[in-house]
């Protein structure tokens, strides 16, 4: 379960105590409101649903590069630029200019986030599926591929990678797991489950 423990005290707030242990405390005008935002996460083995509920209000911020997740979308700037090497290092980039990727590759994008790394990897030609457990940043995602007609080999999902990999096996060509160790748990089972859906 997501939480083990919950009370009301005396003041009538809310405390909740995640499978972690950490305790929060809310107002109890508040429950609402986080029931609905932490039924928007995916509870799976591999989860840690604490870490990942701090993104269940950036909807509006993953692409704002002055934002809350500036810093993120540095690094994953850098991380893009790692990609490339390895790509160019395993012959993947077509041509000498630029950052082109052969039209049948499948890349997979375990926790996308809201895509700040998928799509650039789709504008370079290659058919990408980003999953995340978060369905705030999955619309995020979506919501911003909408705004380039020209991204139609792009797609997002709302599911975890231990429900993908069931359906998905021997799949794609590419996985591409970046900053999601942090936010979960079980991490031996969540690449055995990326490492099954590989070619």
């Amino acid at each position: 379960p997501i939480v083990s423990t919950g009370g009301i005290d005396s003041n009538g707030d809310i405390t909740i105590t995640f499978n972690e242990g950490k305790s929060f405390t809310f107002p109890c005008v508040y429950l609402d409101s986080l029931l609905i935002l932490m039924s928007e996460i995916i509870n799976a083995k591999t989860v840690n649903v604490e870490r990942n509920s701090f993104y269940l209000t950036k909807k509006d911020v993953w692409w704002d590069l002055n934002g809350e997740l500036t810093l993120l979308n540095r690094l994953d700037a850098r991380v893009l630029n790692y990609i490339k090497e390895v790509f160019k290092k395993h012959n993947l980039i077509i041509g000498n200019e630029g950052f082109q990727l052969p039209k049948n590759l499948s890349i997979l994008d375990v926790g996308c986030g809201g895509g700040i790394l998928t799509e650039p990897l789709a504008r370079a030609g290659a058919n990408v599926l980003g999953i995340d457990v978060n369905k705030i940043a999955i619309e995020a995602a979506e919501d911003h591929a909408k705004l380039d007609p020209c991204l139609k080999n792009i797609q997002y999902r709302w599911e975890s990678i231990e429900e993908h990999s069931q359906q998905n096996i021997n799949k794609y060509d590419v996985v591409i797991l970046n900053f999601v160790l942090l936010h979960a748990k079980n991490h031996e089972t969540l690449l055995k489950d990326c490492v099954k859906t590989l070619k």
